[in-house]
């Protein structure tokens, strides 16, 4: 009888460690993901030029392309563009994520979030 008292009393305490780990584990990657989610990344023929953070409020011009995003309350939408039929400036970037591509532009604007969820904004004139 005291073999198996002495066997739970283990087991509690080895359970008790590895929920403590786990929590540990999962604080750690949530507070690192948070800043990572708050990026907005522009690419430009398929090479990044450009990380934007939604974070700062704020009006970006991206110099290769003739474009200008605005940043305001954590949402990117496409204030300016150089192409005809400025099928973009009505899109959004937000907290659920999204993309923007503008196909005679050549440029991708992405932000992915934590689940890798993909709502796709596109634009091609």
């Amino acid at each position: 009888m005291h073999v198996e008292k002495k066997l739970f009393r283990n087991d509690i305490i080895l359970f008790a460690a590895v929920v403590f780990v786990s929590l540990l584990v999962y604080f750690a990657f949530s507070f690192n993901s948070d800043s990572e989610k708050n990026i907005v990344e522009v690419q430009y023929y398929g090479k990044i030029i450009a990380e934007i953070s939604l974070l700062q409020d704020g009006e970006y011009r991206i110099n290769e392309s003739g474009y200008t995003v605005e940043v305001k309350n954590g949402k990117m939408t496409v204030s300016y563009t150089d192409c005809k039929d400025k099928v973009c400036t009505g899109m959004l970037i937000d907290e659920n994520g999204g993309e923007i591509i503008c196909v005679p532009n050549k440029i991708v604007i992405r932000r992915e979030t934590q689940s890798s969820n993909h709502n796709a904004d596109v634009s091609a004139g």
